[in-house]
């Protein structure tokens, strides 16, 4: 039987001094703080009030293709077609400005292995926006990874 040595998990990183973490004294250091600072970025108000929205969760699931496409797509002309061209001029940019939120997560940088990443990203918005529904944080996710292979 062959023991395998533990190596850090960081990207890139094969350093065989990992204590108890999964990472080495250096990048486990990076890693809580990586995790500190992005729990520190205060909630969007804009955000915290589209959020509850129900139709604003329909437009993003449309617009991002989640239960229409294999892969995401932010599809203006979905948005134009459901809702007319003035009310999407006002889902748009909040649309825009959601994902853009969603992807200031650094974990895609910080955390290794899709599956802990993509936790990783969605925790992350969970604490900022408490009240934002399952279905608009697993469409962002599934953006998330795509974009983050």
């Amino acid at each position: 039987m062959t023991t395998s040595v533990p190596v850090c998990q960081y990207r890139g990183c094969r350093d065989s001094s990992v204590p108890l973490s999964i990472y080495c004294a250096r990048h486990h250091a990076d890693m809580l703080d990586a995790i500190h600072s992005s729990l520190e970025r205060p909630p969007n108000p804009e955000i915290t009030r589209v959020l509850t929205d129900p139709e604003f969760a329909e437009a993003l699931i449309l617009w991002v293709g989640r239960d229409a496409r294999s892969c995401p797509a932010c599809d203006d002309d979905a948005i134009n077609s459901r809702y007319g061209e003035r009310r999407a001029a006002s889902l748009l940019p909040l649309l825009r400005l959601v994902v853009d939120d969603f992807y200031a997560s650094d974990a895609a940088i910080r955390v290794p292995g899709m599956k802990a990443m993509v936790s990783r990203a969605k925790e992350e918005f969970a604490i900022r926006y408490p009240s934002s529904p399952p279905e608009i944080v697993e469409a962002l996710a599934w953006c998330y990874s795509f974009d983050n292979r």
